[in-house]
């Protein structure tokens, strides 16, 4: 046996969130396996163990007994119980890239805030994938060790670098429950006839240290490990280290300095690469959760300064939507009771994504008040369109406007309408017409007419600003309309949309440059036989193709829609909904699918593309060119099939992975002259090399890990995917993702203290930016009140290689501090120059940037 090979074991517990049951259920067995720990330590003072989650922590000091509480408290400060950096098990390729950053917030800085207690690692067991930047967010939290379960291939110590060239320790386990699987946790025979399989296998990829996770889901401590240790170091070889993370990565540290590791960039895909298509609706409010909270947030803090900061800025209910939205972002689906638990996380993320759109009313409601219209406001009726986004805006926006009876001028009743034809034009505050359509009649509980929702197009919107609108009574003024349609197309100035007769997709010409984008066919569904009931993809069986029933074309004005009805026998009814708006580049497309719930079956959209090209997708604060080589990455290492013991622990092998990628707000195809970006509301794609297609994977009736019994969609349902696709010669992708998940927002003339100019604090003007970014490259993904209340915090990253930055203020800057992700200032802090109101400093492409920012009057 090898004398020299270095054998670790790290007692922990892996603290699942919805595996095993609801998300209470989980937390109890987490409680229960934390109390274990605190018993075992009682009676063995040299015992030492990890908490792979910090939530876990929290919760039971939540919920547990006093004298409970402070010998877990005791055991923390004394170094015996580690505790990772994370707040939970969080799934990389899920969460948007604030989600991610937060993490951090409730995981490492609670514990720091609560229990005086820095934590330096961080564990991620169970996890699937790991996204391209998570070391450099590592690095920004002040995390320098991750040990993973499943990443490189087999067990392996490396250096993952980040695209900025920030980096981070890591060891890979290749797999998980190691201490259960090899033995530890029954009997010395058990080891003996594992163990040295599992050395031998290691030691052939050239692996000099074994670790060993002596712990499962929920597991308690069990004294039959240490029995167990004791009696192989006995009389066996290499000796077995029973200890905590600390003293692991202490240990490695002298193993590092005696020769060059391995270094690794790029991202580690996820291996459960289709869990988004079997809880569409649940990804869908994960995603849109997170850009509510964040259009929310810049708005609320446009709010708090320009009124003065007379307003409670709702930092703890902010808080606490974050924390149920980076909770429900866990890494396991599907579990015991699945349909249950899905249905609690989706109504939980339903939750978060409505509290941002509740607070987005009430920044915008405060704004409105003190806005001083310019207008008669007994003669107009005033309209304010809103962008939460740094980015200046075109694009279609409804508004709800009433209060036309309380106009001096009219008649009791009169509206928008006198005898069907519109009598109020549409201006913007400078006097430009703008065409709208009127999309509904309101009306009282009596039946009387209270007023109308009306669509537009609103142009030229300030980045992180307003501006104001009226509806007046004037003379209908006439333009000529750029949107066409007939009986199987449609175009405005951009893009021609053909179909055939029956509704099938035939082109997507690019007018600029006449040039047809697609084939036939795009946006065409297909279903397969998908006997998914192993952790390998089997398809097999009938591919079912969609039967076109219905088409017809209607415009607008405004805009031009063609709707589509189609049909999958026995699996789905579709229906699609195409969308051109007047003066913009891009194609909204509505897909809705009456899932009617057969078994084994799965949905995908077809997107064949006419010409060749390099297709880039969005991950979180990165883009990642597709193939990407993955030189080390492994889903869970080698199953190791050769060995008996093992012939049920079967990984997916990277084969079956390699064209399949979760995305997040985009994916984009760009060769010659041409480029098309296709945003989208849901995750996973399928990339076929040969044919140039995409494949979304839009429902997959997934079984139940938790129980092989169950299907997560043996049920009918009624699921939507949004999308919007431009097509020409170049484009931002992502400031169209974030546009497309933060609409512009509009506030109409309704209430009396929008219609009035008679209050001291109306001080706006009619349109006002509160942030511009001069710099196209620079993304910004937050922009909040500090935790602590101390001023405002700023987060961005560089997509290009211009080094320079360059922010334009509404308000003079009075200091400005870099921070790292909890929020504490940084000992070399780089030069950030402040001149009247532009702020610049310089980053790396792809380096992540916050800021604490106080601001003056």
């Amino acid at each position: 046996m090898d004398k020299e090979m270095k054998v670790i074991m790290i007692p922990h517990s892996h603290s699942d969130l919805s595996w095993g049951g609801t998300f209470f259920q989980c937390e109890v067995m987490n409680m229960e396996a934390l109390d274990s720990v605190v018993e075992y330590f009682e009676t063995s003072p040299g015992f030492k163990f990890t908490s792979e989650h910090i939530q876990a922590i929290k919760r039971y000091l939540e919920l547990m007994p006093k004298e409970k509480k402070n010998r877990l408290i005791k055991y923390i400060k004394e170094k015996r119980l580690d505790v990772s950096a994370l707040y939970h098990g969080t799934e990389e390729n899920f969460p948007g890239p604030e989600a991610l950053a937060r993490n951090f917030l409730f995981g490492k800085k609670w514990l720091l805030d609560n229990l005086g207690v820095e934590s330096n690692f961080a564990w991620s067991m169970d996890t699937p994938g790991h996204t391209a930047q998570m070391p450099q967010l590592f690095s920004k939290a002040g995390v320098s060790f991750y040990i993973i379960s499943g990443g490189a291939e087999g067990q392996k110590l490396f250096r993952w670098k980040a695209p900025d060239g920030s980096s981070i320790t890591v060891f890979s386990m290749g797999g998980y429950t190691w201490s259960s699987i090899l033995g530890f946790r029954e009997s010395l025979e058990k080891v003996r006839e594992r163990f040295p399989v599992f050395i031998k296998q290691v030691r052939k990829k050239g692996g000099k240290i074994i670790l060993i996770d002596d712990g499962s889901d929920w597991s308690r401590i069990d004294p039959r490990t240490e029995k167990v240790v004791k009696q192989w170091n006995a009389a066996n070889s290499p000796k077995i280290k029973i200890t905590n993370t600390t003293e692991f990565i202490e240990g490695l540290e002298k193993e590092q300095e005696k020769e060059q590791i391995e270094e690794f960039t790029g991202e580690m895909p996820t291996s459960w690469v289709f869990t988004p298509a079997g809880v569409p609706q649940t990804y869908y409010w994960i995603r849109y959760g997170e850009h509510s909270l964040r259009g929310a947030e810049n708005l609320l803090v446009f709010a708090h300064i320009s009124t003065g900061r007379t307003f409670d800025y709702p930092r703890d209910i902010l808080a606490e939507a974050w924390e149920k939205l980076i909770l429900r972002v866990e890494h396991n689906w599907f579990g015991l009771n699945g349909e249950i638990t899905e249905n609690e996380r989706e109504k939980e993320l339903a939750k978060v994504y409505y509290t941002g759109q509740d607070l987005l009313a009430y920044a915008t409601e405060e704004i409105t008040e003190r806005i001083k219209f310019g207008e008669d406001l007994k003669k107009v009726r005033p309209i304010v369109v809103f962008n939460p986004t740094l980015y200046s805006r075109k694009d279609y926006v409804k508004v709800r406007v009433g209060g036309f009876s309380q106009m001096k001028e009219e008649k009791k009743g009169r509206g928008i309408l006198e005898r069907g034809v519109k009598v109020y034009s549409l201006k913007d505050w400078q006097g430009n017409y703008v065409e709208y359509e009127i999309l509904k009649e309101l009306k009282g509980e009596s039946g009387e007419l209270e007023g109308y929702e009306i669509g537009f197009v609103a142009e030229d919107i300030p980045p992180l600003g307003y501006k104001t609108y009226y509806l007046s009574q004037d003379k209908r003024w006439k333009r000529k309309v750029d949107i066409q349609t007939s009986s199987r197309s449609m175009e405005n100035e951009f893009l021609s949309i053909l179909f055939d007769s029956t509704g099938r997709m035939k082109k997507i010409i690019e007018r600029k440059t006449n040039t047809n984008v697609v084939k036939e066919g795009f946006f065409d569904i297909v279903a397969l036989e998908d006997r998914n009931v192993d952790l390998e993809e089997w398809l097999s069986g009938e591919k079912l193709t969609e039967e076109y029933e219905t088409l017809s074309i209607k415009s607008t004005i405004v805009n031009a829609q063609a709707l589509v009805s189609s049909h999958i026998k026995d699996v789905a009814r579709i229906r699609k909904k195409f969308t051109l708006y007047q003066n913009c580049p891009f194609l909204d497309v509505e897909l809705t699918i009456d899932w009617l719930g057969k078994d084994y079956e799965q949905l995908r959209t077809m997107m064949p593309f006419s010409f060749k090209g390099e297709r880039w997708y969005e991950v979180p604060f990165y883009r990642v060119c597709y193939p990407e080589k993955l030189p080390m990455w492994m889903p869970y290492g080698e199953a190791w099939r050769g060995a008996k013991v093992w012939e049920w622990f079967r990984w997916p092998d990277i084969k079956v992975l390699e064209k399949k990628r979760q995305v997040q707000n985009w994916l984009m195809l760009k060769g010659g002259k041409s480029t098309v970006l296709l945003v989208t509301s849901h995750s996973v794609f399928h990339f076929e090399d040969d044919s140039c297609t995409v494949e979304h994977v839009l429902v997959e009736n997934k079984y139940s890990c938790g129980d092989p019994r169950v299907f997560q969609n043996d049920r009918p349902r009624t699921f939507n995917f949004y999308y919007r696709l431009f097509a020409g010669e170049n484009f931002f992708p992502e400031k169209e993702g974030q546009c497309f998940h933060m609409p512009l927002r509009a506030v109409g003339g309704w209430r009396d203290e929008f219609s009035s100019n008679d209050k001291e604090h109306k001080i706006l003007l009619e349109e006002k930016s509160f942030l511009t970014s001069l710099s196209r490259g620079f993304v910004i993904t937050a922009f909040k009140g500090a935790e602590d209340g101390n001023g405002y915090i700023l987060r961005g990253y560089q997509t290009d290689d211009e080094s320079k930055v360059l922010l334009e203020w509404g308000l003079p800057v009075k200091e400005v501090k870099e921070v790292d992700l909890l929020e504490r200032s940084l000992p070399h802090s780089r030069n950030i120059e402040v001149r009247d109101k532009v702020m610049s400093f310089s980053v790396k492409k792809w380096e992540i940037i916050s800021l604490r920012i106080n601001l003056g009057t």
